[in-house]
């Protein structure tokens, strides 16, 4: 039916979340926050901002490397 219908199948990797940028990201602030416990908002937000900026930079790097992984998949 697909076939049928010009289309193709793709299957998806299973999940895993080595692999899902966003889980990194959550965990590298978890662990940055826990890792400098700060007293008030302002230091938290400011303190959130500064890993946001650090992990940026490490996350071009992730997708790339994630788009070298997902293009050796063929299409089924």
């Amino acid at each position: 039916m697909i076939k049928a219908a010009g289309a193709r199948l793709w299957y998806l990797p299973s999940y895993s979340p080595d692999l899902n940028p966003m889980e990194q990201t959550f965990a590298k602030i978890t662990h940055g926050m826990r890792a400098d416990q700060k007293r008030t908002i302002k230091d938290v937000w400011r303190h959130v901002g500064e890993l946001l900026a650090t992990i940026g930079q490490t996350m071009t790097t992730t997708s790339q490397m994630q788009d070298m992984l997902l293009s050796n998949r063929e299409p089924l």
